[in-house]
């Protein structure tokens, strides 16, 4: 199968399926002026991967009536189930899914097979909900077997079995507007090559494409048994999802940010600020987590992005910064509500 050359020209509708003509439909290739090869290498002046991406950024993709009927059918089947409502919340910064698939700019992207926009499939937000769970929240091991199920690997002597709650799919809740991204390697000849990482080597930077900040998206949980048990279990799975979504957030590249949600006012109830006073403050520095305890009740806060939380953690001495690492130190602190058992950490206030 050979490329799409550069004067093919398909021609792309306003309301065609923006996931099936950026995946197929590549006409960036232009011959290299060194090799004659078929390439989207940057060459005079051009970078045909990031005119690729843009075909995609100048407007908003997505029919909103199309991804309002699918988030309706959504809350439909939960609230059938006695469900909680879904969780309504917006991307706080970029937002990208998929970037390990094969794609001719590189860095593949995630996309709804008939609505044509980014998602995140139910079984990544599982994933991501359970990690929270285990790792974060420490929870009793066996409720995360009955809310998520077994884990399987090669050496479990389990039974495969469901877990107690279904995650659905992520969805935008109306259309979406995408971003170019740049993403710049500094030792590619060391990765590629196995040449040394030294400082001459340039740095080449990669296109790649995101969702941007602020699009709105819809995450449900639905429980399975209609028991005491099953809603116990889905209420809790909730308040997980939010806690993940807002602290470590989403998709690929959260270690530097990205795939972090934030609620929006108006779509959920409004969250109840509170101030605990002298609880025990400890600090992550792999994820730069901040966790107050207080009375057996957590509350969590990101010192990632720029905020009361960050400058908290920049104004400390490198002693101070140790013990918090170590044995924590005690604070007063703001928190909100957002559910039953589940606080998000605002600010630390001073003493």
């Amino acid at each position: 199968m050979l490329p799409l050359y550069k004067n093919s020209s398909p021609k792309k509708s306003e309301k065609s399926n923006a996931g099936l003509w950026y995946d197929k439909f590549c006409d960036q290739w232009p011959v290299s002026t060194t090799t004659e090869n078929w390439t989207l290498a940057a060459q005079n002046n051009t970078n045909p991967k990031l005119n690729w991406i843009n075909t995609v950024t100048k407007k908003r993709i997505g029919e909103s009536s199309l991804l309002e009927e699918a988030c309706d059918r959504q809350a439909d089947i939960v609230g059938a189930q006695s469900g909680p409502a879904p969780l309504k919340i917006k991307t706080q910064w970029h937002f990208v899914s998929g970037l390990g698939r094969q794609h001719p700019v590189e860095n593949g992207f995630t996309w709804h097979h008939t609505l044509g926009v980014p998602y995140l499939p139910g079984s990544s937000v599982k994933g991501m909900v359970r990690n929270w769970a285990s790792q974060w929240e420490g929870a009793d091991p066996e409720d995360i077997k009955r809310i998520f199920g077994p884990r399987r690997d090669v050496k479990s002597t389990e039974s495969p079995a469901t877990g107690s709650v279904i995650f659905l799919d992520g969805l935008p809740t109306g259309s979406v507007q995408l971003k170019a991204d740049i993403m710049t390697p500094h030792y590619g000849e060391y990765y590629a090559d196995g040449k040394p990482p030294a400082d001459w080597i340039s740095p080449v930077p990669i296109p790649f494409l995101v969702v941007d900040k602020n699009q709105q998206f819809q995450f449900s949980v639905m429980v399975i048994t209609r028991n005491e048990q099953g809603k116990q279990d889905v209420k809790q799975a909730y308040d997980w999802l939010v806690a993940a979504l807002e602290n470590i957030g989403a998709g690929a590249k959260t270690a530097t940010g990205y795939g972090v949600f934030k609620q929006n006012k108006g779509s959920n109830p409004d969250p109840v600020e509170e101030t605990w006073s002298k609880v025990t403050l400890k600090f992550s520095p792999g994820n730069k987590i901040l966790t107050a305890l207080r009375n057996g009740k957590t509350a969590r806060g990101s010192s990632q992005r720029s905020g009361p939380l960050k400058v908290f953690i920049d104004g400390l001495d490198n002693d101070t910064k140790n013990q918090l690492k170590r044995n924590g130190i005690e604070r007063d602190v703001q928190v909100e509500k957002k559910g039953d058992n589940c606080y998000a950490l605002t600010a630390v206030l001073d003493n």
